[in-house]
């Protein structure tokens, strides 16, 4: 036909590119070439909105379910919690690509019958029960933060659904350990198009919001004349954070989950012994999980005249959490790093030995910038060191021109978690 024409595209001697820790996908940094027969996203967001207009259709039993849930509450947000809380207690994550299309989510009425559904069903289900109880939503795409996430045409790219409603909130009915309102990890940043039959939509983004993962300790701490360290340690968890700890524990036992705690101790420090272990709000999802262990470090430090020792920070910044890479060639993604993600408090309360006098307190530490902000503090009264830890990563995404800054802060971080307290020994020389 003269209306066709043929171009050849050709490269020659591409130069190799070697992996780097915690890159983007690689859709995204190599040279590709792209064909799509789409005009426009909204094309898509029109598509999928015809696929899926009579999905939610509510039968009867979804309505009886309806009634059920939303009886005497006039509340918008206490109706979602309800329709959350419901569905991640009832309806079984599955995805079986034999009973269900890869495109087309089954009816609200066909989900909540079987109690099983893949990411559309559930967000479908969801959208049917909030339409009856007076809240308006809607279905978004979502290709999760670990795939492409700029693509140059319009195309499917999509691997996920979740829900939005009016009010502008994001929910991922999923996540069955997270709370109402913390997407995980995995939505956070990532690719979506929200999907409205009656308005024009084109690509854009989940929120990266970490504010509610936050990870608090407090601990009080007893270091004997023999070098043991006895610790009594608190910890609350929230957002994300919470979600992965009940992921760990909601299904053992109360035998099973202390084994598990004993083991995490034991990669730790060689010689632990766990006396107690309890855990709080595991099958809460609207409050912090809490939890409490009571555990004693043999030979923490040698004893011997003087002592040398280091802070017992649980979540201390190693230089093997650092990426192996001093320069790179790609961006990096730090929240792929479970250590550069939300806020970390720990305050220790340590009990220093009889006989033994603490040779200085140490200094006060601060980095604060557009990447990280970190602090430590430290006090020294009736024979007790106080010490207060924080660390908040504060972007996600690290350009390969910061890249040197960024890590030289962590590499600072390093140190400091690590330095040292020498414990000169008081008692009076025998004669």
């Amino acid at each position: 036909r003269a209306d066709l024409h043929l171009n050849h595209l050709l490269a020659y001697n591409l130069p190799g590119q070697n992996y780097e820790q915690l890159m983007p996908h690689w859709s995204d940094v190599l040279p590709s070439i792209t064909v799509s027969s789409l005009p426009h996203w909204d094309a898509i967001n029109k598509w999928y909105a015809a696929l899926s207009y009579d999905k939610s259709t509510p039968n009867v039993e979804v309505r009886a379910l309806a009634d059920s849930l939303f009886a005497g509450e006039i509340d918008s947000k206490e109706k979602v919690r309800r329709v959350h809380e419901y569905i991640v207690n009832n309806i079984r994550y599955s995805y079986q690509s034999f009973r269900q299309s890869g495109f087309v989510p089954q009816s609200a009425g066909q989900t909540l019958a079987t109690r099983m559904g893949d990411c559309k069903d559930m967000a479908v289900l969801a959208k049917s029960l909030l339409r009856l109880g007076g809240v308006a939503s809607n279905l978004v795409l979502v290709n999760t933060n670990d795939q492409e996430l700029q693509p140059s045409l319009p195309m499917i790219v999509f691997n996920h659904a979740i829900l939005k409603l009016a009010s502008g909130e994001f929910i991922d009915f999923t996540a069955g350990k997270n709370s109402l309102w913390t997407l995980p990890f995995l939505d956070q940043g990532a690719l979506k198009l929200e999907i409205d039959a009656e308005n024009t939509t084109d690509i854009g983004y989940l929120p990266f919001d970490n504010s509610q993962d936050r990870l608090e300790r407090v601990s009080f701490d007893t270091l004997d004349v023999q070098g043991n360290l006895t610790r009594n340690l608190r910890t609350l968890r929230t957002g994300n954070y919470a979600s992965g700890f009940r992921n760990l524990y909601a299904y053992e036992s109360p035998a099973a989950s202390r084994r598990l705690a004993h083991k995490t101790l034991l990669h730790k420090y060689p010689r632990v012994d766990l006396m107690a272990w309890q855990v709080q709000n595991l099958q809460n999802l609207y409050a912090p999980v809490q939890n409490s262990s009571h555990y004693r470090i043999k030979n923490y430090v040698l004893n011997a005249e003087n002592m040398v020792l280091t802070l017992p920070w649980t979540d201390a910044l190693q230089a093997n959490n650092l990426p192996a890479e001093s320069q790179r060639n790609f961006p990096l993604l730090s929240w792929k790093q479970h250590k550069f993600r939300g806020e970390v408090v720990e305050k220790i309360s340590l009990k220093l030995p009889e006989n033994f006098q603490l040779s200085s307190v140490p200094k006060e530490r601060r980095i604060k910038n557009e990447w990280v902000d970190y602090s430590l503090e430290f006090s020294l009264k009736s024979h007790v060191l106080s010490a207060t830890r924080r660390l908040k990563f504060v972007s996600p995404r690290i350009e390969k021109s910061q890249y040197a800054d960024w890590r030289k802060n962590l590499e600072q971080i390093v140190e400091y978690d690590a330095q040292i307290l020498l414990l000169k020994s008081a008692s009076v020389p025998k004669k």
